[in-house]
Protein backbone atom coordinates (compact mmCIF):
# COMPACT_ATOMS: atom_id res chain seq x y z
CA UNK A 1 0.00 0.00 0.00
CA UNK A 2 2.72 2.23 0.54
CA UNK A 3 4.93 2.09 -2.69
CA UNK A 4 1.08 2.40 -4.54
CA UNK A 5 1.18 5.91 -2.47
CA UNK A 6 4.40 7.00 -3.40
CA UNK A 7 3.52 5.96 -7.28
CA UNK A 8 0.09 7.98 -7.29
CA UNK A 9 2.19 10.95 -5.62
CA UNK A 10 4.73 10.65 -8.71
CA UNK A 11 2.05 10.34 -11.59
CA UNK A 12 0.62 13.66 -9.87
CA UNK A 13 3.77 15.49 -9.40
CA UNK A 14 4.27 14.84 -13.40
CA UNK A 15 0.76 16.23 -13.76
CA UNK A 16 1.24 18.97 -12.20
CA UNK A 17 4.82 20.39 -13.58
CA UNK A 18 3.70 20.13 -17.26
CA UNK A 19 4.52 22.93 -19.59
CA UNK A 20 1.83 24.65 -21.74
CA UNK A 21 3.05 26.39 -25.08
CA UNK A 22 1.03 29.20 -26.34
CA UNK A 23 1.09 30.17 -29.90
CA UNK A 24 -0.60 32.05 -32.88
CA UNK A 25 -0.89 30.71 -36.28
CA UNK A 26 -0.31 32.33 -39.89
CA UNK A 27 -4.49 33.10 -39.84
CA UNK A 28 -4.37 34.33 -36.39
CA UNK A 29 -5.74 31.92 -34.23
CA UNK A 30 -4.56 31.29 -30.76
CA UNK A 31 -3.23 27.48 -30.02
CA UNK A 32 -2.23 25.58 -27.01
CA UNK A 33 0.00 22.73 -26.53
CA UNK A 34 1.75 20.55 -24.24
CA UNK A 35 4.34 20.61 -26.82
CA UNK A 36 6.76 23.65 -27.95
CA UNK A 37 6.06 24.73 -31.47
CA UNK A 38 9.34 26.03 -32.05
CA UNK A 39 12.79 25.41 -30.03
CA UNK A 40 13.41 28.60 -28.72
CA UNK A 41 9.34 28.61 -27.58
CA UNK A 42 8.73 29.60 -23.72
CA UNK A 43 5.78 28.13 -21.92
CA UNK A 44 2.79 30.23 -21.06
CA UNK A 45 2.40 32.25 -17.91
CA UNK A 46 -0.51 30.49 -16.09
CA UNK A 47 -2.19 30.99 -12.78
CA UNK A 48 -0.47 27.91 -9.72
CA UNK A 49 -2.11 25.37 -9.31
CA UNK A 50 -3.72 24.91 -5.43
CA UNK A 51 -1.67 22.52 -3.49
CA UNK A 52 -2.73 20.58 -0.33
CA UNK A 53 -0.93 20.53 2.58
CA UNK A 54 0.14 17.61 4.60
CA UNK A 55 -1.38 15.95 7.59
CA UNK A 56 0.47 15.31 11.06
CA UNK A 57 2.01 11.93 12.13
CA UNK A 58 0.13 9.88 13.72
CA UNK A 59 1.17 8.78 17.36
CA UNK A 60 3.05 5.72 17.49
CA UNK A 61 1.10 2.60 19.09
CA UNK A 62 1.79 2.32 22.78
CA UNK A 63 3.14 6.16 23.26
CA UNK A 64 2.65 7.19 26.90
CA UNK A 65 -0.32 9.51 27.43
CA UNK A 66 0.25 13.44 27.51
CA UNK A 67 -1.64 16.54 28.93
CA UNK A 68 -2.36 17.70 25.26
CA UNK A 69 -4.35 14.66 24.89
CA UNK A 70 -6.25 15.25 27.84
CA UNK A 71 -7.14 18.32 26.20
CA UNK A 72 -10.83 19.10 24.46
CA UNK A 73 -10.84 18.63 20.99
CA UNK A 74 -10.23 22.04 18.92
CA UNK A 75 -13.23 22.46 16.63
CA UNK A 76 -13.04 20.77 13.34
CA UNK A 77 -12.00 22.58 10.21
CA UNK A 78 -13.22 23.07 7.04
CA UNK A 79 -12.60 20.07 4.86
CA UNK A 80 -10.12 20.45 1.88
CA UNK A 81 -11.95 20.06 -1.36
CA UNK A 82 -11.00 18.64 -4.56
CA UNK A 83 -12.25 19.98 -8.05
CA UNK A 84 -11.55 18.29 -11.48
CA UNK A 85 -13.17 18.76 -14.79
CA UNK A 86 -14.85 15.77 -16.14
CA UNK A 87 -15.47 17.08 -19.83
CA UNK A 88 -14.35 18.06 -22.00
CA UNK A 89 -11.24 15.64 -21.37
CA UNK A 90 -7.58 17.08 -21.95
CA UNK A 91 -6.93 17.78 -25.78
CA UNK A 92 -10.33 17.25 -27.01
CA UNK A 93 -10.64 18.28 -30.33
CA UNK A 94 -14.76 19.83 -30.63
CA UNK A 95 -16.59 19.73 -33.53
CA UNK A 96 -19.08 22.39 -33.45
CA UNK A 97 -21.78 24.48 -35.59
CA UNK A 98 -21.55 28.03 -35.97
CA UNK A 99 -22.63 28.58 -31.94
CA UNK A 100 -19.00 27.53 -30.71
CA UNK A 101 -20.41 26.98 -27.05
CA UNK A 102 -18.63 23.72 -25.46
CA UNK A 103 -20.15 22.37 -22.34
CA UNK A 104 -18.44 21.67 -19.65
CA UNK A 105 -18.84 19.33 -16.05
CA UNK A 106 -16.94 19.62 -12.64
CA UNK A 107 -16.49 16.64 -9.89
CA UNK A 108 -16.23 18.60 -6.52
CA UNK A 109 -15.07 16.51 -3.49
CA UNK A 110 -16.79 16.59 -1.26
CA UNK A 111 -19.93 17.67 -1.63
CA UNK A 112 -21.15 21.33 -2.05
CA UNK A 113 -21.85 23.48 1.03
CA UNK A 114 -24.38 25.80 1.14
CA UNK A 115 -23.50 28.77 -0.08
CA UNK A 116 -20.47 27.04 -2.82
CA UNK A 117 -20.12 28.22 -6.42
CA UNK A 118 -18.28 27.09 -9.35
CA UNK A 119 -16.41 29.85 -11.31
CA UNK A 120 -15.51 28.42 -14.85
CA UNK A 121 -12.51 30.16 -16.84
CA UNK A 122 -11.21 30.35 -20.44
CA UNK A 123 -7.71 31.24 -21.52
CA UNK A 124 -7.11 32.36 -17.64
CA UNK A 125 -10.21 34.88 -17.77
CA UNK A 126 -13.34 34.11 -15.78
CA UNK A 127 -16.33 34.21 -18.07
CA UNK A 128 -20.08 34.02 -16.98
CA UNK A 129 -21.52 33.86 -13.62
CA UNK A 130 -20.19 31.02 -10.99
CA UNK A 131 -22.99 29.00 -10.71
CA UNK A 132 -22.94 24.61 -10.57
CA UNK A 133 -21.23 21.66 -11.04
CA UNK A 134 -22.26 21.80 -15.24
CA UNK A 135 -22.14 25.12 -17.53
CA UNK A 136 -21.94 26.12 -20.96
CA UNK A 137 -19.31 28.26 -22.23
CA UNK A 138 -19.33 30.08 -25.45
CA UNK A 139 -19.71 31.35 -28.02
CA UNK A 140 -15.99 30.75 -28.56
CA UNK A 141 -13.57 31.39 -31.71
CA UNK A 142 -12.24 28.26 -33.57
CA UNK A 143 -8.88 27.26 -32.26
CA UNK A 144 -7.24 25.75 -29.20
CA UNK A 145 -8.46 26.99 -25.49
CA UNK A 146 -7.38 26.40 -22.29
CA UNK A 147 -10.31 25.53 -20.15
CA UNK A 148 -10.43 26.06 -16.23
CA UNK A 149 -12.62 26.08 -12.97
CA UNK A 150 -11.99 27.84 -9.48
CA UNK A 151 -14.17 26.85 -6.23
CA UNK A 152 -15.55 29.89 -4.37
CA UNK A 153 -16.71 29.42 -0.84
CA UNK A 154 -19.80 31.78 0.54
CA UNK A 155 -17.90 34.50 0.81
CA UNK A 156 -16.13 33.99 -2.96
CA UNK A 157 -13.04 32.97 -2.12
CA UNK A 158 -11.13 30.85 -3.90
CA UNK A 159 -10.71 27.22 -1.60
CA UNK A 160 -9.73 24.79 -4.56
CA UNK A 161 -8.56 24.87 -8.11
CA UNK A 162 -8.78 22.43 -10.96
CA UNK A 163 -6.11 21.82 -13.21
CA UNK A 164 -6.71 23.18 -16.96
CA UNK A 165 -7.31 21.74 -19.72
CA UNK A 166 -6.62 21.84 -23.47
CA UNK A 167 -9.60 22.02 -26.40
CA UNK A 168 -9.25 22.13 -29.63
CA UNK A 169 -12.41 23.65 -31.22
CA UNK A 170 -13.46 23.20 -34.64
CA UNK A 171 -16.33 24.98 -35.96
CA UNK A 172 -17.66 23.66 -39.36
CA UNK A 173 -19.57 26.82 -40.28
CA UNK A 174 -16.61 29.38 -40.16
CA UNK A 175 -15.24 31.30 -42.69
CA UNK A 176 -10.99 31.26 -42.38
CA UNK A 177 -10.11 34.52 -40.88
CA UNK A 178 -8.78 35.85 -43.58
CA UNK A 179 -11.89 34.51 -46.52
CA UNK A 180 -13.99 37.57 -48.32
CA UNK A 181 -17.36 36.30 -49.75
CA UNK A 182 -17.33 36.23 -53.42
CA UNK A 183 -18.28 39.13 -55.29
CA UNK A 184 -20.94 38.59 -58.21
CA UNK A 185 -19.77 39.12 -61.58
CA UNK A 186 -22.15 41.30 -63.93
CA UNK A 187 -23.10 39.36 -67.01
CA UNK A 188 -21.55 40.63 -70.10
CA UNK A 189 -23.36 41.50 -73.58
CA UNK A 190 -22.30 39.69 -76.62
CA UNK A 191 -20.41 42.11 -78.87
CA UNK A 192 -21.76 42.31 -82.32
CA UNK A 193 -19.11 42.23 -85.13
CA UNK A 194 -19.47 44.21 -88.56
CA UNK A 195 -19.95 41.71 -91.30
CA UNK A 196 -16.42 41.56 -93.86
CA UNK A 197 -17.06 43.28 -97.58
CA UNK A 198 -17.50 41.34 -99.97
CA UNK A 199 -15.38 41.87 -102.85
CA UNK A 200 -17.15 41.64 -106.81
CA UNK A 201 -15.77 39.84 -109.81
CA UNK A 202 -12.96 41.95 -111.58
CA UNK A 203 -13.85 44.48 -114.51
Amino acid sequence: MRVLSVLLLGLWAITATAEVYRYVDAQGVVHYTDKPPRPDAKPAALPPLQTMGGYGTPAAAGAPATAEAATPAAAPREPRYGLKILSPVADATLRNDSAGEVAVSVAVSPRLAEGYRVQYTVDGSRVGEPGGTQATLGPLERGSHLIGALLLDADGREVARASPVIVHLKIENARPPSAQPARPVAPQKPVTLPAAPRSGPPG
